[in-house]
């Protein structure tokens, strides 16, 4: 291709060829990926944190969590603001979070300070129609962890992974896998272990 030409030569190889049409085809430019500041974004109601969690429901995303108590806040991707829940009324954190349908599940995570921090006793569940939370079981007192990795299959949350006493020598990272059964609010509990110890991880469904 040369000044907007295409030219193309021709070879008579064997027996009589014809040429019934030429297509010509523009490629779409495929451009590199590139991070983009949301200048739109009303920071004063956005609490920053870290070891939260961040999902998606209804084409809006819930930030909810992390170090120090937090109220839920709420991005919407198509007015580029946020807006701010009532939070779960304790400090939570070191967590994956599961959707299902309109409600957020919290079924591991830590509460309180570094660097001995507690595990939490309930599943914490927030409706994000209602906008109220809610308390169900949680793990058994001997598997209850942190900084494990949570996925929806099903009607149930696995858990895998994670760590019990928080950050320092007497931590100690975990294999362990367990279910949680949403409809029963019932846990089964010491599925085969993982392969691997896995701490402060993150799980997803192929």
């Amino acid at each position: 291709i040369a000044n907007h030409t295409i030219s193309i030569e021709f070879w008579h190889v064997n027996l009589y060829p014809s040429i019934c049409a030429i297509g010509i085809y523009r490629v779409k430019t495929v451009t590199t990926p590139a991070w983009q500041l949301l200048n739109t974004l009303n920071t004063e109601k956005l609490i920053v944190r870290h070891e939260a969690c961040f999902v998606m429901v209804n084409a809006k995303a819930y930030l909810i969590g992390g170090r120090r108590k937090s109220a839920v806040n709420v991005f919407d991707p198509s007015t580029g603001t946020w807006s701010k829940e009532l939070g779960p009324g304790i400090e939570v954190h070191h967590m994956q979070c599961v959707v299902d349908n309109s409600k957020i599940l919290i079924v591991s995570a830590w509460t309180g300070n570094c660097c001995h921090e507690s595990n939490l006793e309930n599943v914490l569940v927030y409706d994000t129609v209602t906008k109220t939370w809610e308390n169900k079981t949680g793990l058994p007192e001997e598997r209850r962890r942190g900084g494990a990795a949570a996925v929806l299959y099903g009607r149930a949350v696995y858990v895998v992974g994670g760590n019990r006493g928080g950050h320092g020598t007497h931590s100690q990272s975990l294999r362990w896998f367990d279910k949680y059964n949403i409809d029963t609010d019932t846990w089964t509990v010491k599925l085969p272990d993982a392969p691997n110890v896995r701490d402060h991880t993150g799980g997803g469904i192929v």
